[in-house]
């Protein structure tokens, strides 16, 4: 059986908790909590928690994705998809966190705009804890 991966990631100016759940999967399918009848391909499947605090209210967004190997054509880079998993209906975000020797980048918006973004904050994580694989040859 996989080993679940979890740890918190460290704040940003929008959310003072951040974490993540990764668990590898089996047989290249990752289920869909919002549509058990339809899996996503995937390797594992990546869950993201942050939280913040307002006058009113704690407000938490948690947000799961398949995640899946994407091609760099360098040993050195390594890449992720991230396809959101939703209902049916929506719209699937997919998003490719690239990391290694030529850096580190999100193509989500918060990558694009330079700020700190939870997707590469993950899967940074995930790599050095051993659950996906890196880069070689720094």
């Amino acid at each position: 059986m996989p080993a679940l991966l979890s740890a918190d990631l460290p704040p940003t100016r929008t959310y003072a908790r951040r974490g993540f759940y990764y668990l590898p999967t089996a047989g290249g399918t990752v289920p869909n909590p919002h549509d058990p009848d339809h899996a996503a391909p995937g390797v594992g499947q990546l869950v993201i928690a942050c939280a913040r605090e307002t006058r009113k209210e704690v407000k938490v967004a948690v947000d799961a994705y398949a995640v899946q190997p994407a091609d760099t054509g360098t040993p050195r880079q390594v890449a992720y998809l991230l396809a959101k998993l939703g209902p049916p209906a929506a719209p699937a975000d997919v998003y490719q966190v690239e990391g290694g020797a030529y850096g580190r980048k999100c193509s989500c918006p918060a990558g694009h705009a330079g700020k700190p973004c939870k997707h590469l904050a993950s899967v940074a994580a995930v790599i050095a804890a051993g659950g996906l694989p890196g880069p070689r040859g720094r």
